[in-house]
């Protein structure tokens, strides 16, 4: 008499993996033919047959992407509260120099390097820089802007 296999139970091992001690342990298929007591050549043709391999890179893309998108998320939220402040203040910058005016030229470059460093930063933030989140960039976003708030007190204090 045949041996009944139950291919569901190792199609499932064999994509979504096996928990041992509190992590998931991806098996080969010689090594769920071994645990499960069937020739590797079995597993092997069965497997084949129904795809498995493209099913498993199919599942674990598809959780690296979740994963990302995770991430991301948790970025975005820490970040949110900090964007907000940063272009709040940029407005309220920008109404005072429309209510002051430019004065020389040097004024007007600290105005464009400050507007490049926002729309960098907000580049930086939203990814569309090829760089997702890169918070390197925004510390020295936020450097940059002090120093260049410094330079901006000294115009208005007429220095």
């Amino acid at each position: 008499m045949r041996k009944q296999i139950n291919w569901e139970e190792i199609y499932k091992a064999y994509i979504f993996g096996i928990e041992q001690d509190g992590k998931v342990e991806f098996s080969t298929l010689k090594d769920l033919a071994e645990l499960y007591h069937i020739a590797p050549i079995t597993i092997m043709k069965h497997s084949a047959k129904e795809k498995w391999s493209e099913a498993r890179e199919n599942y674990l893309k598809d959780k690296r992407t979740k994963t990302e998108q995770k991430v991301i998320e948790k970025i975005s939220n820490k970040i949110a509260p900090f964007e907000d402040a940063l272009f709040s203040k940029a407005e309220k910058t920008i109404e005072e120099l429309s209510r002051l005016g430019v004065r020389k030229l040097n004024d007007g470059l600290v105005i464009a390097n400050t507007l490049r460093q926002l729309e960098e930063f907000a580049k930086s933030i939203s990814g569309k820089n090829g760089n997702k989140g890169d918070e390197n960039r925004v510390f020295k976003f936020v450097v940059d802007s002090e120093k260049t708030k410094e330079d901006m007190e000294k115009f208005f204090k007429g220095d």
